[in-house]
């Protein structure tokens, strides 16, 4: 969800930026290590600690054979990620991402590029316009760039997405955020042909309220599409609580 996030803990600890690492939304889980390695701790703040002492966000930090980390409950955003040296093993092509259970063993993808031993480097400051957790506990003022299907909809529907504000629904998930609040109409049926989605793609089915599409979305939908969040605005929205108010800021023409 907050790629900047995954990312910054990756360079961390001198992963490829597009290594795995492990998601953790709200409250987390406590972790008994198998191997000798460096770790980071990037995005929400989820009491995050190794053998019961506090580690850093965004600090890279050794940890050894037996050694727990264990994490607590968000006490600001929403996501926190753990990133490995080396990366986590993903599953082969076709296999589902499953959730982790008590008991699960998660393998490391590779062995360091690095030696473990070393003075560790900082993760550094958050690529995010202000980090990603600054607007939150606040109104989310989020920029969309137009469409792609933004004719579907009257200036009259344009006007109440740019003025209204929203609330993030608590049946939002990883496949798209959903939103209480003005519903817009259309001047003709929502459906159209099914068409490849992107990340921050706002549809609007037939009852009116927005869904942002996120990363586990689906790979076509057949709802037309407002807007499209702009990506370094997309990991704010990805570390705000259910209840967060969001307004949209038009970051480009949406009339010809």
């Amino acid at each position: 969800m907050d790629l900047f996030a995954l990312e910054r803990g990756n360079a961390a600890v001198g992963n490829a930026s597009g290594a795995a690492g492990l998601e953790i939304t709200l409250a987390g889980p406590e972790l008994v290590l198998r191997m000798d390695t460096l770790l980071c701790v990037t995005g929400a703040d989820l009491d995050a600690r190794c053998n019961g002492s506090a580690v850093p966000l965004d600090e890279p930090f050794p940890a050894k054979v037996g050694d727990r980390v264990s994490f607590g409950y968000a006490s600001a955003g929403m996501r926190a990620y753990l990133c490995v040296q080396g990366g986590l093993a993903l599953p082969l092509p076709g296999e589902p991402v499953a959730r982790l259970s008590k008991g699960d063993l998660v393998a490391r993808a590779s062995p360091p590029a690095r030696p473990t031993t070393g003075p560790p480097a900082r993760a550094g400051p958050s690529p995010a316009p202000g980090g990603s957790l600054v607007a939150l506990g606040r109104e989310l003022a989020l920029r969309v760039l137009p469409g792609p299907q933004p004719s579907f909809f009257p200036i009259r529907a344009l006007e109440v997405f740019f003025s209204g504000t929203y609330r993030i629904s608590s049946d939002s998930d990883r496949r798209g955020i959903r939103l209480d609040g003005p519903r817009l109409e259309l001047d003709r049926p929502p459906d159209i042909p099914p068409e490849g989605t992107a990340l921050g793609s706002i549809q609007v089915p037939a009852n009116g309220l927005p869904i942002v599409l996120g990363p586990d979305r689906p790979v076509t939908g057949g709802y037309a599409k407002i807007a499209t969040v702009v990506a370094s605005d997309w990991p704010l929205l990805a570390q705000a609580l259910p209840g967060t108010s969001v307004r949209f800021r038009a970051a480009g023409a949406f009339l010809a």
